[in-house]
């Protein structure tokens, strides 16, 4: 019997050792798996910062072999799923700057940033008929779209009327525009209104002269700071600079009437026009006629014949130019008060807007306006009143 107790006594123990020695084993596995796990858990931290540091936004970018043309800042591998070319590197390094350009007649635009040329481009387009292009709005967050003119040289007779033309159509009709003419460096803004209906560009070529042109289409988000006023076809920014009729110094495109804005900087109530040069070419001439100007005569006496310039905030009712001067020597003949500045008007209110509008009897030699602006500080020693606006 005491035998057969020591040999049970002898399996318990070797059992209970053998339990103790899984146990130290399990304990010994866990701790190598607790190990391992963190191992990774570090190796996925550290590349989960990796992925952080590379991740960057869709900013513009400039391109490196052309720094006049502009992209948008993503992977090399979205730029080539998006249809673009990477043309040099943005963000650190980490993206490439890719750009988009379409030729094709009859293409759609679906990325911000493109740029529209004629087939052939820069040989001139030929080919009578229509050529389309169709933006379609990146989302439903699109207000404005701007057209920036790189190259647009596109036919008009001596009276600017337009024989070849681009037409724009908006889907919310409103700044329905057709230009023509040399229209390099300008600009022009259609209203989208968050529709999801795209915009089409029609350029029409009707000579066998042969038509150019280039331009950069912007979508332009409703929050966006870029974003103009309603029914601006330009809107200029900046304390001081110019602003030209479209087509100038060739001739005012008959038929026409455009909004020209600028966007009053804070701290500014007021603004300053003056004549962009006195010398060649003619920085304004709107109606070719015997008289030589009609600034500051009451609007119901004047007969405009080809063009003239609309300045609103003028006393009294002069606040219409034509003619062929600007402004004279006298401040005071130009509808404003006397500021010590010659051949100078100036404005003040909440916006500042030109009109400038032509009739369908325009005449070759009215070649349209360039004119220099200035804003004026508020509470600043003019002698027009300031307000807080």
């Amino acid at each position: 019997m005491n035998l057969f107790i020591s040999i049970l006594l002898l399996i318990a123990s070797s059992c209970l050792a053998d339990n103790s020695d899984r146990s130290d084993r399990s304990k010994i596995a866990d701790s190598l798996d607790n190990s391992v796990s963190d191992k990774t858990n570090a190796r996925n931290k550290k590349l989960f910062s990796l992925f952080t540091i590379v991740t960057f936004p869709n900013d513009q970018c400039t391109a490196k072999s052309d720094t006049s043309v502009y992209g948008t800042c993503y992977t090399a591998s979205e730029c080539t799923n998006k249809g673009g070319t990477a043309d040099g590197n943005c963000a650190a390094g980490f993206g490439a700057c890719c750009t988009f350009t379409l030729s094709t007649c009859g293409t759609t635009v679906t990325q911000n940033l493109t740029y529209i040329q004629n087939p052939s481009y820069p040989t001139g387009y030929t080919t009578t008929g229509n050529c389309i292009f169709t933006v379609t709005p990146l989302s439903t967050d699109i207000c404005q779209l701007r057209l920036d003119f790189d190259n647009f040289d596109i036919v008009e007779t001596a009276a600017g009327v337009c024989t070849d033309s681009l037409t724009i159509a908006g889907p919310t009709g409103r700044n329905p525009m057709d230009l023509c003419g040399t229209l390099t460096g300008l600009h022009v803004y259609i209203e989208a209104g968050r529709s999801s209906t795209g915009t089409t560009l029609t350029f029409t070529t009707a000579s066998t002269s042969g038509i150019t042109w280039k331009a950069k289409v912007t979508q332009i988000e409703c929050y966006s700071l870029a974003r103009a006023d309603p029914d601006c076809n330009q809107w200029i920014t900046g304390l001081s600079g110019t602003v030209q009729s479209y087509n100038w110094p060739s001739i005012q495109l008959a038929s026409k009437t455009s909004n020209i804005c600028i966007r009053r900087e804070s701290g500014y109530c007021g603004i300053q026009y003056q004549a962009y040069s006195a010398t060649s070419p003619d920085s304004f001439i709107l109606t070719i006629t015997a008289i030589t100007a009609v600034n500051g005569v009451a609007q119901s006496a004047i007969t405009v014949t080809h063009g003239y310039l609309l300045i609103p905030g003028g006393p009294g009712a002069t606040d219409r130019f034509s003619g062929g001067v600007f402004c004279d020597a006298i401040a005071l003949a130009c509808g404003g008060t006397a500021i010590g500045v010659s051949g100078a008007i100036v404005r003040e209110g909440h916006t500042f807007v030109l009109t400038h509008g032509v009739t369908a009897t325009n005449a070759a030699g009215s070649l349209g306006f360039k004119l220099s602006y200035l804003q004026l500080p508020c509470g600043s020693s003019t002698s027009y009143t300031t307000t807080d606006l």
